[in-house]
């Protein structure tokens, strides 16, 4: 009895294995399923730096600051340097700008068609020039009264200077650095579609830690500057923004741009409406194919 055609075909059928199979459709030249491509290679390294100018920006800067001035009787109980102490004490603007760099390295990927994240590691290094006066060193003769005494509102003796100090004035300049190490989070928008010469937009925060400083103190209540007091280790928070114009090349995509960083948080604990400024110019080198925000998506 002859077996069915169908059934005998479906038996005397070779069967090969998956790879001969994927050989045999390479040779016959059928086109292969292009593989998805992999979303966590779309990260790109890079490295960034900067330099420009550094401040604080003071509000309060230029108006008085005035301490308790004690009652008549008091006032002329004291010696004549006593009742120099005493006197209300004004302070003008002392903070100049002076030179600041930085540099890092980074991470950047594309989350949109022209946005792309970024997040970083920097070292930034601040100054700022003071103009003080001569520095008082060791405290004068004794008197009956001490010399650095300041009355309360009850009339009390509250606080009293320590030695050394800088008093307000114009006579010496000191030069206050900072070094901070910053972590920036940034998004970056392409402003416009060019591939030749692409301009960016930049805007983002940092978080920074203190990690040393060699700088005067201000303390309001005495009208005087102490070295380094008040600047403990602490965390900072910035905002900043940069307008960049981009250069391809076959190394990487390379962006030079002006740069603006301002402090949200005050730069010491111990004195309220001094705020870090920088502003200066950024360069960045990604690592990679040249290719645009427009093309990588």
């Amino acid at each position: 009895m002859n077996a069915d055609p169908a059934s005998r075909g479906a038996t005397n059928k070779p069967a090969y294995p998956k790879w001969a199979k994927d050989g045999l459709t390479a040779s016959s030249g059928t086109p292969a399923k292009k593989a998805k491509p992999n979303n966590a290679s779309r990260w790109s390294a890079g490295f960034a730096g900067g330099g420009g100018l550094s401040s604080i920006h003071q509000p309060m800067s230029g108006k008085g600051l005035v301490n308790y001035t004690p009652s008549t009787q008091q006032y002329n109980s004291l010696t004549a340097f006593n009742r120099a102490a005493a006197a209300p004490i004004y302070s003008t603007d002392p903070i100049q700008p002076d030179f600041s760099f930085w540099a890092g390295i980074f991470a950047q990927r594309p989350i949109l068609k022209r946005i792309s994240l970024s997040v970083g590691l920097n070292l930034h290094y601040y100054s700022a020039i003071i103009s003080t006066g001569k520095q008082v060193i060791n405290p004068p003769i004794a008197s009956p009264v001490t010399s650095s005494l300041f009355y309360g509102s009850t009339g009390s003796p509250v606080t009293s200077l320590s030695y050394p100090y800088y008093p307000s004035g114009t006579g010496s300049r000191f030069t206050n650095r900072y070094y901070f190490l910053e972590l920036p989070l940034a998004l970056q928008w392409q402003l416009n579609r060019s591939r030749k010469l692409p301009i960016f937009w930049e805007a983002g925060l940092s978080v920074s830690r203190l990690m040393g400083a060699d700088a005067l103190y201000y303390d309001g209540k005495m009208g005087v500057y102490y070295k380094n007091k008040g600047y403990n280790e602490q965390t900072e928070l910035n905002a900043s923004t940069a307008l960049m114009v981009g250069l391809n090349s076959g190394a990487g995509r390379m962006q030079l741009g002006p740069q603006l960083q301002y402090g949200l948080t005050s730069l010491n604990s111990g004195i309220s409406g001094q705020h870090l400024w920088y502003g200066g110019i950024k360069f960045t080198l990604i690592l990679g194919p040249g290719r645009s925000h427009s093309q990588a998506r």
